[in-house]
């Protein structure tokens, strides 16, 4: 028992534990609004589109699409994946740093997403097409997944009982499963990705020791 609550123990950094317990209250109460309207509009409650954006000048949608989950698998997947990167992330760079690489990742990956989307839909030829709207962590989640990757880097191609291989395969593995299924918003995963990478440049002390 003992061993079960220290490998849980591993797991539970305070700021990554605050965004994965705000994202989860967030989701039940979009299904209260849900049962209690009749109606779900992710867009009347914060949803990114590059049209509510750019057009209707909606800019605190780039903060709260990050907060915003479409179903039930959504936001476990993300959040599963948050609980182990983030909370690996946080413990080399800090909870201040940490909080600092999630949102901005999460930000600079819905600014990519929202003039990545505007251009395309300006650019595609199609007799029907609607501007999309994204909702979710994992442009943040991406930019975690930076981080992560570059502190291996410098860490010598390990931390925290991850190995530099195992971090390339879950990228790979990530980016091509937003690539070929249906629904998913690579631009801002691609964004947050390589924002991440490179904000853990700038935030990580190389004086620092780490397991």
């Amino acid at each position: 028992m003992k061993e079960l609550s220290d490998e849980l123990k591993q797991y539970l950094t305070p700021v990554n534990i605050v965004i994965i317990a705000t994202c989860i209250i967030i989701f039940i109460i979009e299904a209260v609004l849900y049962r209690l309207t009749g109606q779900e509009s992710l867009t009347d409650i914060g949803a990114l589109g590059w049209k509510q954006v750019i057009e209707g000048k909606e800019f605190y949608r780039i903060l709260t699409y990050m907060f915003l989950h479409g179903n039930l698998s959504h936001i476990f997947n993300n959040m599963l994946v948050l609980l182990v990167v983030g909370s690996a992330v946080e413990k080399v760079l800090g909870s201040g740093k940490y909080l600092i690489n999630y949102l901005c990742s999460g930000l600079v990956a819905g600014i990519v997403s929202v003039y990545y989307n505007m251009w395309m839909y300006n650019h595609t030829i199609s007799v029907e097409k609607s501007p999309v709207i994204s909702v979710g962590a994992s442009g943040a989640i991406f930019g975690t997944v930076g981080a992560l990757f570059w502190l291996i880097l410098v860490n010598k191609g390990h931390l925290a009982g991850i190995s530099m291989r195992r971090m390339i395969l879950f990228i790979i593995f990530s980016v091509y499963a937003g690539f070929t299924a249906s629904g998913i918003d690579n631009a801002a995963h691609v964004g947050g990705l390589f924002f991440g990478f490179i904000s853990a440049m700038i935030l990580y002390d190389r004086n620092k020791v780490t397991a």
